[in-house]
């Protein structure tokens, strides 16, 4: 439910932040995440689950470009703002490190509430952990009005009536330049190749690795190697900015490059026999992935109209998901019928020739 409600709502809520403004559609999202965790909260019944899940996918469709194209416009309306690229990888230092947190405290918080809530006040450990998802996202919303002052940092928006009949011609702004941009395409088409190799990787990692391992339970084990990859992937958000201090703004050959590499790591994972090959390969992997994030957005958000950013950064996100949501199947019957790793090796082909694409575009670096 949550897939399909962000594939049917990304692009219509893209062209509704490009409309009535980023911050006011991204403060709907957090309204609709507050409700998502009410609901989960005290579902019972597959069906409420089920609307609990869809509440959790229009919020991320909503949220998907809206407060990203805010902070490009801003970074874009700085006197002397330097370049984006420098900027996107010191907030992408920070998602990683918050989803490690977040992991944690998602499987410390109910082991608490079992031993403590639950005794005491009979709440269910999940029904405490959506409580803690509520009181976040209420925060969030409460720092997004107090921090965030204006719904543009260039123009006055659109009265919502005015908005909503504008969003044709948005979409079909975008899907000019979607189609008729050789940049803009090929880099839709690398976020689909991502989300096409990512997703087989992210399915099937921890089955792999309970082959490899003599352990039991090798919980603590995959505790650790997702703990790693999200922090050598703020390692490598990091280490972007002095990459191309040293090499110039050369984004679509270093991108392209290091996917090349990323391909080529898929085929050693695919062929590790032992916990610790598997671990280096892996980590080293996320640290490329996290090099790569920055260039590649500085890439798009350069080559795109600010009047249509949030919608074709929904377009982006788009192409990622269906392109993992198709290969999720995918892989599924392959790793079920051949192997997982021959999967990884189809996957590591696909992300490694997708590098091709990127080393094509011609890349100014402009500073904004």
């Amino acid at each position: 439910m949550y897939a399909v409600t962000v594939a049917l709502l990304e692009l219509p809520t893209g062209g509704l932040a490009d409309t009535i403004g980023r911050r006011t559609v991204y403060l709907v999202s957090r309204a609709f995440a507050i409700s998502a965790a009410v609901v989960l909260a005290f579902a019972q019944t597959p069906v409420v689950f089920a609307g609990g899940f869809a509440l959790v996918g229009a919020a991320r469709a909503l949220s998907s470009g809206s407060m990203d194209a805010y902070f490009v416009d801003a970074f874009e309306s700085l006197p002397t703002s330097g370049e984006l690229q420098r900027f996107l990888a010191r907030v992408g230092i920070f998602a990683p490190l918050s989803l490690a947190i977040s992991g944690f405290l998602g499987g410390l918080i109910p082991a608490w509430a079992a031993s403590i809530v639950e005794p005491a006040l009979s709440l269910d450990r999940y029904t405490v952990l959506f409580g803690v998802v509520f009181v976040v996202d209420t925060l969030q919303s409460v720092l997004t009005v107090l921090l965030v002052a204006t719904d543009s940092p260039r123009e006055a928006r659109d009265a919502l009536g005015r908005a909503v009949g504008r969003i044709p011609a948005v979409f079909r702004e975008s899907i000019r330049v979607g189609i008729a941009d050789r940049t803009v395409l090929f880099l839709l088409l690398g976020s689909a190749a991502w989300g096409v190799a990512f997703a087989g990787l992210e399915q099937f990692w921890q089955p792999f690795v309970d082959g490899l391992t003599i352990e039991e339970s090798p919980t603590r084990l995959f505790g650790y190697l997702t703990t790693g990859y999200f922090a050598v992937g703020s390692v490598g958000a990091l280490a972007a900015n002095w990459l191309f201090r040293v090499i110039g703004p050369r984004h679509g050959i270093a991108v392209g490059v290091s996917r090349v590499i990323i391909g080529g790591l898929f085929l050693l994972l695919s062929l590790s026999s032992s916990v610790s090959g598997f671990a280096v390969f892996y980590l080293a992997l996320f640290f490329l992935n996290g090099i790569n994030d920055s260039p590649e957005q500085a890439l798009f958000n350069d080559s795109i109209p600010s009047s249509a950013r949030s919608t074709l950064l929904s377009f982006q996100s788009l192409f990622l998901q269906l392109g993992g949501g198709v290969a999720a199947l995918a892989w599924g019957v392959v790793s079920e019928r051949i192997s997982i790793a021959f999967s990884w090796t189809i996957a590591g082909l696909i992300f490694g020739l997708s590098g091709v694409l990127f080393i094509t575009i011609r890349n100014t670096g402009r500073s904004l």
